[in-house]
């Protein structure tokens, strides 16, 4: 997107999160909020760009229909070991706190099942962060992102 003759590199930013436990940690990461499909709330979500696909806890697919389907498994490793289940294509919104939100066709792993011990949501980077541009600004806990030119 171009403005006043410069490229624009993002055009909605988010607040993020360190740590979701309410306990100040040294862990590198960062939580933003996300709507999955067309449910009426939002879920916070962790990003990992170490991880191939995005993969939330089993209720949030379900309650949108998208169910896992043993003719077609994809086996994904994990810390907690493999996680069989099916690859669909999902859409998340990435909501502004200020400037436009981003809406981005996301690949999602619906799990047979989870790990007792798994918690949380992931926002991988195959299929859904490697289809916009983003940043982090740790000075301010934001999250910058845009659609690729």
């Amino acid at each position: 997107m171009l403005t006043d003759g410069i490229e624009v590199f993002t055009t909605g930013l988010c607040r993020y999160q360190d740590d979701l436990s309410g306990q100040s940690s040294n862990n590198s990461k960062l939580f933003i909020e996300v709507k999955v499909g067309d449910l009426d709330f939002a879920v916070w979500a962790m990003v990992d760009t170490g991880a191939p696909y995005c993969i939330f806890e089993p209720e949030i697919p379900n309650e949108l229909g998208y169910l896992f389907q043993p003719n077609n498994p994809t086996t994904l490793s994990t810390r907690f070991g493999p996680i069989i289940g099916t690859l669909h294509r999902i859409d998340l919104t990435l909501l502004a706190n200020s400037g436009q939100s981003l809406v981005v066709s996301s690949t999602c792993l619906v799990p047979q099942a989870l790990p007792s011990e798994w918690k949380g949501n992931f926002i991988g980077y195959v299929g859904c962060l490697q289809r916009f541009r983003f940043a982090v600004d740790p000075s301010n806990n934001t999250f910058h992102f845009g659609k690729h030119p």
